[in-house]
């Protein structure tokens, strides 16, 4: 890299200066301020690749080294590139932006007073105004050069005399000092014949003639250096030096005139030359496969990058579906590209294989039929598990397998396809169910291993469903076939039996004496049956009953677990076992002991009692056992108070026969 310059220096051959204190001064009273660099540090660049360089705005002047006087330049090659500011210590122009309007100023121009086209119709008439526009319907629409704070500018319509001055001025200067003449000037339309423009002091030209751009509204700036020499006043002027009239129409604006401080710096550019790169030759591949792209550089610590797809890597895979073109490029670690090589990846197409096969799911046994085209002449078919190379194939799978086929092209590609065919085995059927049940019920049996979307067929019967319902019509010898997916499959077959039901009786309701045991037998119509009794869940035909109060006895036969239904009878222990009468009454009417008559009569069901007075004459005879003699005989008629005899005989409702004898006292 090369070492930093940076000059400041006073253009002032007049007034001693100090270089260390930055200061340039006229009359004692300007300063001129430069930054410590006007241009960056020294620097790379990659070779061919532009670098911006500007000093920065807001110096009245700029000239470079290769002689631009452009604020800006850029350079593209290794070097060492020098720029000169200048900035104005004073401007001894009155009146140099226009904003005071018409004044301060000569011309040899005439106002403008206006014409068809506004006030500068006529040539070699000028207006001071705010956009040209307004003074000429033809011109453009422009702002000031400095917008903000100013709005006027000088806008000439040019003539054709050339010397003729379009603005002049007289300042006082010192002798022997270099002042810098500046002016800003753009056209005021859009138009090739621009003006021609020359500085002139004192009656003498100064430099070669300037033009602004031909596009409207485009300010440029133009400024020439003059030394004063034994001089002491300037009459300054901006003279016309075209020769026709039309389009010589422009604006300036900003016009400075005074005493420059320069400042120098210069930056050192260093070049990284363009890196070269190869790519490896054109690939073919199958559509799906994958084809190698290497770069090679001898320049090492690159990277690279592919395109389409913006892929980085020195050797990258890729899989187009078409042919394409791929372009690489390298950069180095600073950014510097390399050049751009393509090399090609040839597509070839893989054949469409379009299988058609017979069936996708076959019974044990059976054959499938295959056929496979492709959209390619010429493909080679190849089958797998099953060899061959047809386009047809005849397979006889033994088990689910998946058939395979692999169309190859003439060039090579090749596509693959395939598909499973279940085949279905001769499944062995279950019937599941109780294989007994008892007389008068029914029996439902299943498929144990129902496939759905399975058919099956019992018989007896033909009947169609995964159930089948056994009474004893059709019990016996029961078989299910079925298929599946129309594949048979295989029977199975049961034998059913019915066990029989038993009939039991059990003795009549009875009403026995109280505290009595009494032994009862239940009887069935099978000699294996067992009797179940409640209450008191005893078993057997026969039971001994001692019950102390009336009891409903159920009975029910078992067989095998084939139960009948259920006999029920009662034993009630509220027999009447022995009568009991009074052995005196006295039929007074005082409701005491006013009658004979049974003292219990519950569970008679016969009764006579007959009445004989001593000498065995019948006095009454009674026939219910609710009877109630009142002492008197069948007439209504009382008898005399003495001791009779009576003589009872009744039947209870157990069936027992009750004799009683004995004499009762009438009072």
């Amino acid at each position: 890299m090369g070492s930093r310059k940076n000059y400041l220096f006073v253009v002032n051959l007049s007034v001693s200066f100090i270089i260390s204190s930055f200061f340039c001064s006229q009359n004692g009273i300007a300063q001129c301020v430069f930054p410590p660099n006007l241009l960056p540090a020294d620097t790379t660049i990659c070779n061919g690749v532009g670098l911006s360089l500007t000093p920065g705005p807001g110096y009245n002047s700029y000239l470079w080294d290769n002689g631009s006087i452009n604020q800006t330049r850029v350079v593209s090659t290794a070097g060492t590139y020098e720029v000169t500011v200048g900035q104005l210590v004073s401007n001894l122009i009155v009146n140099g932006d226009f904003e005071a309007g018409n004044t301060g100023f000569t011309t040899a121009y005439t106002l403008g007073l206006g014409g068809a086209f506004g006030l500068l119709s006529n040539a070699g008439t000028y207006a001071i105004s705010t956009s040209p526009n307004i003074v000429h319907t033809n011109f453009s629409s422009c702002q000031d050069h400095t917008p903000t704070p100013g709005v006027q500018m000088m806008i000439v319509n040019g003539s054709g005399t050339p010397g003729a001055n379009v603005w002049c001025q007289t300042v006082s200067v010192d002798t022997d000092t270099d002042y810098q003449f500046s002016t800003w000037v753009a056209s005021a339309l859009n138009d090739n014949n621009v003006a021609q423009l020359q500085f002139k002091i004192n009656g003498s030209v100064l430099g070669t003639t300037f033009s602004p751009s031909p596009t409207a509204c485009n300010w440029s700036q133009f400024f020439q250096v003059w030394n004063s020499g034994m001089s002491t006043s300037a009459q300054i002027c901006i003279v016309n030096q075209n020769i026709l009239n039309s389009g010589n129409d422009f604006m300036i604006d900003d016009i400075s005139f005074g005493e420059v401080c320069y400042s120098t710096d210069e930056i050192v550019v260093s070049a990284i030359p363009q890196p070269v790169i190869t790519a490896s030759p054109n690939d073919t591949i199958c559509v799906n496969d994958a084809a190698s792209l290497t770069a090679n550089s001898t320049t090492s610590n690159l990277v690279y990058t592919w395109n389409p797809g913006s892929i980085e890597g020195q050797a990258v895979s890729v899989s187009p579906i078409v042919s394409t073109v791929y372009s690489v490029i390298a950069a180095t670690p600073e950014g510097c590209l390399s050049n751009v090589v393509s090399t090609s990846v040839l597509v070839r197409p893989v054949p469409v294989i379009n299988l058609v096969y017979s069936t996708d799911t076959i019974c044990a046994g059976g054959t499938v039929q295959f056929t496979a085209t492709s959209n390619i002449n010429g493909t080679v078919f190849n089958w797998s598990p099953e060899t061959g190379t047809a386009g047809i194939l005849f397979g006889v799978p033994y088990e689910t397998t998946t058939y395979s086929v692999t169309g190859t092209t003439p060039l090579g590609c090749q596509t693959t396809v395939s598909q499973l065919i279940e085949v279905i085995p001769q499944i062995p059927l279950e019937i599941a169910g109780e294989l007994s049940f008892c007389e008068g019920e029914t029996m439902v049996l299943t498929v144990a291993n129902n496939l759905p979307g399975a058919s099956y067929t019992w018989n007896p019967g033909n009947v169609s469903g995964n159930t089948y319902t056994v009474t004893n019509q059709n019990s016996g010898q029961i078989w299910v076939s079925g298929f599946y997916q129309l594949c048979p499959l295989a029977n199975d077959t049961v034998s059913t039996s019915i066990i029989s039901v038993p009939t039991i009786q059990v003795p009549e309701d009875m009403l026995v004496c109280p505290e009595t045991t009494i032994s009862v037998t239940a009887t069935s119509s099978l000699s294996t049956t067992v009797f179940v009794w409640s209450p008191g869940n005893l078993v057997g035909p026969i039971q001994q009953l001692s019950p102390t109060e009336p009891t409903m006895y159920t009975v029910v036969g078992e067989n095998s677990g084939c139960f009948s239904e259920s006999a029920s009878f009662l034993i009630s222990p509220t027999a009447t076992c022995s009568i009991d009468v009074p052995n005196v009454f006295t039929p007074n009417g005082d409701n005491i002991n006013d009658t004979f008559q049974l003292l219990n009569q519950a569970g008679i069901a016969n009764f006579e009692c007959v009445i004989l007075n001593r000498w065995g004459n019948v006095i009454r005879t009674f026939n219910t056992s609710d009877f109630a003699w009142d002492g008197k005989d069948e007439n209504n008629t009382r008898v005399t108070n003495g001791v009779y005899f009576y003589t009872i005989t009744a039947t209870t409702d157990g069936g027992n026969t009750i004799e009683k004898q004995g004499f009762v006292e009438l009072k």
